[in-house]
């Protein structure tokens, strides 16, 4: 029989601070999800974990990482388009 072990919060309360939720997924592998005040989902590991330890590692690498600056990524150029809505032709 195998038991899996379970953190469960409560996701919609109002009041109730930004917080991290860890579990054990189908593959029994730890996991977390990072959920804002309002109890919507933010982010979450992309990964699951075999340790526990490594799975709360991740947590802590998040939260170093909110103290990071933000990049804005260029945005790829738009090609010139005619009045009618079309793209030049290509030399």
């Amino acid at each position: 029989m195998l038991v899996l072990e379970q953190v469960v919060v409560e996701r919609v309360v109002p009041g109730v601070p930004m917080h991290f939720e860890i579990y054990r997924d189908h593959k029994d592998e730890w996991r977390w999800t990072l959920y804002a005040s309002n109890g919507r989902k933010i982010a979450d590991s992309g990964e699951g974990y075999q340790d526990k330890d490594d799975c709360l590692q991740g947590i802590e690498v998040v939260k170093q990482a909110s103290h990071s600056g933000v990049r804005e990524r260029p945005s790829p150029p738009v090609p010139p388009t005619t009045p009618f809505g079309f793209s030049p032709p290509k030399a």
